[in-house]
């Protein structure tokens, strides 16, 4: 998704929580699945709690894109719950830290299915065709949306202290790379200042230099 500066509400976008998590690629075949994140790495053995992922994906082969994410006690993604994962590779520690924050794998888009490349359908028919195979549980959730109602959502998301919203052109195909089909609007708290200073008076000049 490309940084966008304001939020906004057209009929034609879909609007979805801006996860605070690691993105990821999950593969799923017979053989089990393998997650990718986004440069390019196998990070499966770092999450073993969502090893139970082909069991709730109705497919014999798929790629999900979504967000592996950890949820603090007021149900918001908070990546530092996941940050001691990153490089970690001792299994013990992986463990104890999966006990202690479990991750839970957001999807919110299908590449493939049972053979068919789906990637030039529109977003909203791979969405609905992943609501249909995806059956949700203590280590998916799929990453519900709304249309249309862009300002409503980003104001939610602020008022919830969630990261911010995505907004995604309906009919957009998957795109490798950057693109502004996809938009991410941060609910950062902001305030207007005027930053102001003076200097001191010189030559002629009796009370003060300038602003």
């Amino acid at each position: 998704a490309t940084l966008a500066d304001q939020p906004f509400s057209q009929a034609e976008w879909l609007y979805e929580t801006k996860w605070d998590g690691v993105r990821a690629l999950c593969f799923l075949n017979e053989q089990g699945m393998r997650l990718v994140s986004r440069n390019d790495k196998d990070i499966t053995a770092r999450y073993p709690e969502l090893v139970a992922l082909p069991n709730v994906v109705a497919a014999a082969t798929a790629i999900l894109d979504g967000e592996i994410v950890a949820f603090d006690d007021r149900e918001r993604s908070n990546f530092q719950l996941l940050q001691g994962r990153v490089g970690l590779k001792n299994v013990a520690a992986i463990a104890r830290l999966a006990h202690e924050h479990p991750a839970v794998y957001c999807v919110f888009d299908l590449l493939y299915y049972n053979g068919w490349d789906v990637r030039s359908a529109g977003l909203g028919e791979r969405k609905q065709l992943l609501r249909q195979i995806l059956r949700p549980g203590p280590s998916v959730r799929y990453s519900e949306y709304t249309v249309g109602d862009g300002l409503q959502r980003y104001a939610a998301a602020r008022r919830a202290g969630l990261e911010g919203v995505i907004a995604k052109r309906g009919g957009s195909t998957y795109v490798a790379g950057r693109s502004r089909q996809w938009l991410k609007i941060k609910a950062i708290q902001q305030q207007e200042v005027v930053i102001a200073g003076y200097t001191q008076p010189r030559g002629t000049r009796p009370l003060l230099g300038a602003f």
